[in-house]
């Protein structure tokens, strides 16, 4: 089968399952399958927190209040 045909014997099917399908194709490619480490991905984002963390401690970043980054948001979005 070629590709082509895939694709019309695809387009064929009803939306549910088209979207199904788009689904598991994107993530696949956002996840190729045996490319995750999820205890590597997990360890490296407990360093970048605790490393923030101390950041924050340290008075070395500024903080802004949640609902000022909101209003920055809604204004540049016009939301």
């Amino acid at each position: 089968m070629t590709i082509e045909q895939l694709e019309r014997q695809l387009l064929e099917l009803p939306a549910n399952e088209r979207a199904r399908i788009a689904r598991r194709l994107i993530e696949s490619l956002d996840h190729p399958a045996g490319d995750v480490d999820e205890a590597a991905i997990e360890a490296a984002w407990k360093v970048e927190i605790e490393r923030r963390i101390e950041q924050m401690d340290r008075g070395e970043i500024e903080m802004i209040p949640a609902e000022e980054v909101f209003a920055r948001i809604r204004e540049r979005f016009s939301l």
